[in-house]
């Protein structure tokens, strides 16, 4: 009986180590999510600062980032292969 309790310790903390990392890690994803979007879209007659100064769009616009570009080609390539 004493075995299986030294032995299930360790295992138990290991287990609630990774599963707290894996945790963080979703959040740091989410949070960096915020300044890197993977899709961005600007609506038509709003106005945007920048450093350049003010632009208004006429429609709205949509801006992908490099990894959402791939991977909306990419299904939409398998999606074609398939019919």
């Amino acid at each position: 009986m004493k075995l299986h309790r030294y032995l299930l310790t360790p295992a138990l903390l290991i287990c609630s180590l990774f599963a707290s990392c894996s945790h963080a890690d979703k959040r740091a994803l989410n949070s960096s999510a915020m300044y890197a979007p993977p899709v961005l879209t600007l609506k038509a007659g709003t106005e945007y600062k920048t450093k350049e100064g003010v632009i208004t769009f006429r429609e709205e616009q949509r801006f992908y980032s490099a990894f959402e570009l791939a991977r909306l080609l990419l299904i939409n390539n398998l999606q074609d292969s398939g019919k």
